[in-house]
């Protein structure tokens, strides 16, 4: 047998090596190989069928022995074109089918990648079902921010307390500076006039007089020690806080005055019609009234004492205010605890993510290790048919002789036929049952794969919720913890910030009460010094004589002036810087000193 036959058998054998254990659908291919088959019997006799069967079922071993004792010997033909185009064809279809094995990787590749976008698009879920966690902290950011606000809310309301303290002190001053006006206008001297007197009671008077400024000045000097800064700011005080004294002394001031009055209307009714008036009397009235008046400015000394103490008091309360800067320290941490609770979710989110790509990583290199399998399985399988193809050539040479022998036994021919045609039926039992195994080989892989993916999957998730619960439930923990100090804290401030501003609305209030009933009296006393002056100008009609000894009782009296005008613009600059220090600087935050900082 030449090259042309040995392909020729080539193309007959080659088909069912590769087609036996295909499905359903290759019927027709097989069909086609059973009619070449059915060719090749007629042109080569039964030996060719015979050695065939061998080949294709080592379980009808006993029918090929039978053939080979029955069939006589044939002459084979010539190999033609149309043979060699069928082996090609053949060889053709051998790729094919390889090609479609690749497929099918291929589409099982597909399915994973499907299977794997849609474990990943389940993560993405469970990730966005943490999202909730964004609206939790700005819950806590809006709660944050209304405190701050209720704060501010309060720091202005103080403001609005404090200007009203400071008009009230302004108000104060305004009055100091009337009183001081006042006494201003009663110590003036009195006018001249022209009397007659003798040198004995000229020099008595003068005297008296000398004795009079000498208490004129010890007094002023106790008013000047008095009109100081800290002693205004005691006035201040101890005005604001006991307004009744001071008005029990106003009222005292004014029963002075009105029994001075009645004693000069009295002297006015009993003096007598001379040329002149003795200055016993009018020195004696003029020495209790001002006794009367230094016990009226050392009540009010007393009363400013107080009112000064009072400011400091308020003062402290002010200093204590610098507190807000650590409140505002505290939200600065409550804030930046939130930020690191953010960055560790991100961190856990990002170690999550992480250990899915490894799986990933993992399963991809998996199937690329089947994929190399597979490629050493083709490999194999077509040194495998090179094997065949060497062996078939083998077999060619001892079925030479015997296909010979196949060409004259041609009424054996319908006998092997049918004997074909059962081998066949048998064979395609035995396809399906192998088909039916096969299927049910891989369904049970396949089940157990999906089942083993599907738990893995489901430990990955139970342990990701796991780990998300866990720092979840730490993290609202550590919320808790910090800010339940916070909130103790802002209770804490809010009950001193109510106690100041029942504090301050009570010196407001005090200090308007005392302010009208200071102004009032005030009012009263100018009425009364009115009448003062009318009546003291009948008493300078008589005291006229005086007037070139009284000279340096005037230039004495003006010394007076001056040093209480500068006393006076002392104890305004003192108030002004008392304001000064009681001006709010702002709602924060302030630079705080170490000094100012209480541990």
């Amino acid at each position: 047998m030449d090259g042309a036959e040995l392909v020729e058998l080539l193309s007959v054998v080659a088909p069912m090596r590769f087609t036996r254990h295909k499905p359903l659908s290759h019927a027709r291919e097989n069909l086609k190989i059973f009619y070449l088959l059915f060719i090749t019997l007629n042109k080569y006799g039964t030996q060719l069928i015979i050695a065939i069967i061998i080949f294709y079922s080592q379980r009808l071993w006993w029918i090929a022995a039978v053939l080979l004792v029955c069939t006589p010997y044939t002459h084979c033909r010539n190999v033609t074109h149309e043979d060699i185009r069928d082996a090609m064809m053949s060889l053709v279809h051998m790729f094919r089918v390889s090609e479609d094995k690749l497929e099918r990787h291929e589409y099982r590749e597909k399915a994973l990648g499907e299977q794997l976008k849609r474990t990943l698009a389940g993560l993405d879920k469970k990730h966005r079902a943490l999202e909730p966690l964004k609206g939790m902290i700005s819950r806590l950011d809006e709660r944050l921010s209304n405190v701050e606000t209720i704060l501010l809310q309060k720091e202005e309301r103080e403001k609005a307390t404090q200007k009203k303290t400071n008009e009230a002190l302004d108000a104060i001053q305004k009055a100091l500076q009337t009183l001081a006006g006042t006494v201003n206008k009663n110590a003036k001297p009195p006018a001249e006039d022209n009397l007659t007197t003798t040198g004995d009671n000229l020099e008595r008077r003068l005297d008296a007089t000398d004795a009079k400024i000498d208490n004129l000045k010890v007094e002023i000097e106790k008013l000047k020690n008095a009109l100081s800064k800290e002693a205004l700011h005691a006035m201040c005080l101890e005005v604001a806080s006991d307004i009744n004294p001071l008005e029990k002394h106003i009222s005292d001031a004014e029963k002075l005055l009105t029994k001075y009055e009645l004693k000069l209307n009295e002297y006015n009714v009993t003096k007598v019609q001379t040329d002149f008036v003795p200055l016993n009397e009018v020195s004696m009235a003029d020495e209790a009234w001002h006794s009367k008046m230094t016990e009226v400015m050392e009540r009010q000394e007393k009363d400013i004492k107080k009112i000064q103490k009072l400011l400091s008091d308020a003062e402290s309360m002010w200093k204590d205010l610098p507190r807000l800067a650590h409140f505002q320290i505290a939200t600065n941490r409550t804030l930046e605890a939130i930020e690191l609770a953010k960055s560790d979710s991100r961190e856990n989110d990002e170690k999550s993510v992480s250990k899915i790509t490894t799986k990933l990583r993992e399963m991809t290199d998996r199937l690329a290790a089947t994929n190399e399998d597979i490629q050493n399985s083709l490999t194999q399988g077509n040194t495998m048919t090179e094997r065949a193809y060497n062996d078939i050539s083998r077999s060619y040479d001892t079925l030479r002789t015997e296909v010979q022998t196949l060409s004259k036994s041609e009424h054996v021919i319908l006998q092997t036929a049918d004997n074909v045609i059962a081998t066949k039926k048998r064979v395609e039992y035995g396809v399906h049952q192998i088909l039916a195994e096969v299927g049910e080989l891989v369904k049970a892989h396949a089940k157990h794969l999906n089942k083993t993916l599907y738990e893995r999957f489901e430990n990955v998730e139970t342990m990701i919720l796991e780990n998300q619960l866990t720092t979840r439930s730490n993290l609202s923990d550590k919320i808790e913890a910090e800010m339940a100090p916070v909130w103790r804290q802002i209770g804490i401030m809010y009950k001193q910030l109510t106690a100041n501003k029942e504090s301050l609305d009570k010196l407001t209030e005090q200090t308007e009460l005392y302010v009208n009933g200071s102004a009032s009296t005030m009012e009263n006393i100018d009425s009364k010094v009115g009448t003062i002056k009318s009546r003291m100008s009948e008493v300078d009609d008589n005291l006229n004589y005086l007037l070139g000894r009284l000279s340096l009782v005037t230039q004495e009296f003006n010394q007076i002036k001056t040093g209480l005008g500068e006393a006076l613009e002392k104890a305004k600059s003192g108030l002004n810087t008392v304001q000064a220090k009681l001006e709010d600087a702002g709602p924060g935050p302030h630079n705080i000193t170490s000094a100012e900082v209480k541990p």
